[in-house]
């Protein structure tokens, strides 16, 4: 079995090929023939923890994977560890044989900054330079790169509720990027000026209002679960199209959708999947004055698609290492 650290994972999927590879996934899903089935979410209140649990296989590809993932908001104070961690088992599936275990934070941060790679191509304004960021963990730092990848980013302003942690990560990511970034205390002020604005976060209350928000900005936002929210139903309301990376689990497990869609501030119909966006061109800006959104929750045949890339190219490039799983 091939042992595949984060730090192998970023080398052997860097962020522009991951956006070509998003969209090639969309291009053959239907011929490839994923199964993915309902994740299992399971939540330990007393820890203030969360853990998900997402199957998928393909027979064309002959692959299974299940990624578990978790997040406990109190491991970096009381632990030094990371708030998520987790692993993606990949299996042959002809044989059953597990055949990878590979770091699926990682994984699971390039592939979404990915998705929303590939959304902002096809909805964002083409002369977008100024970028609002919320949030400054391992999710925003993707975000932020693809986005890069895809636009001419020239200045960046980046909040996070902790002022240690968003002076950090503009220190750092001054060092990464060409562009100018500058940590600030009070991101409305700078939304405003802003052509697009990320919302990476793991808040149950809104951190992006609908007032913060100017004409022809592109929102990418990719909150997950129920419980939780980071847009108020005045931004997803000004939105002019919404498009989410898979419509059904969107509508189950985005907070902030299933709220506005509560309060009757936009109904189901108004939202269209990625895919329409990529393959079909549904959803793509018409022009430079409206407002677009991309809402991301994640779904597991990506992983199951990204995984099996990271595997062929560990596999071609010698960068992972085997161990012996069962031994006769």
């Amino acid at each position: 079995m091939r042992l595949i650290t984060a730090g192998e994972v970023r080398k052997l999927l860097p962020m522009h090929v991951c956006i070509n590879l998003v969209e090639k996934y969309f291009h053959e899903k239907h011929r490839v023939d994923f199964q993915t089935p309902q994740r299992i979410v399971s939540q330990i209140p007393e820890k203030d923890a969360v853990w998900l649990f997402m199957p998928a296989y393909s027979n064309k590809l002959q692959r299974l994977a299940v990624k578990i993932v978790n997040e406990y908001k109190r491991n970096p104070k009381l632990y030094n560890l990371p708030k998520a961690l987790g692993i993606l088992l990949l299996f042959d599936s002809e044989k059953g044989v597990p055949i990878a275990l590979i770091d699926s934070v990682e994984l699971t941060a390039i592939r979404t900054g990915a998705l929303s790679g590939v959304a902002t191509k096809y909805m964002a304004r083409q002369n977008v330079e100024v970028v609002t960021l919320i949030g400054s963990g391992i999710q925003a730092w993707t975000q932020l790169e693809a986005v890069d990848t895809i636009r001419r980013i020239s200045k960046v302003y980046v909040y996070s509720v902790t002022k240690a942690n968003r002076e950090e990560f503009a220190k750092k990511a001054a060092e990464v990027f060409d562009f100018e970034i500058n940590a600030v205390d009070n991101p409305g002020v700078y939304a405003k000026e802003s052509d697009l604005i990320i919302a990476a976060t793991n808040s149950a209350t809104p951190v992006l209002y609908g007032r913060w928000i100017s004409e022809g900005v592109h929102v990418n936002s990719i909150g997950v679960l129920p419980n939780r929210r980071e847009l108020e139903d005045d931004v997803i309301g000004r939105a002019s199209k919404i498009v989410a990376d898979v419509k059904d689990s969107v509508l189950r497990e985005a907070g902030d959708i299933i709220h506005a869609i509560k309060n009757n501030v936009i109904t189901r119909d108004k939202i269209i999947e990625l895919e329409d966006l990529v393959v079909r061109g549904l959803g793509r800006r018409e022009n430079e004055r409206e407002v677009t959104l991309f809402k991301s929750v994640g779904f597991a045949a990506i992983d199951l698609y990204t995984a099996s890339y990271v595997y062929s190219r560990s596999l071609e490039s010698n960068i992972g290492r085997d161990v012996e799983f069962r031994t006769t």
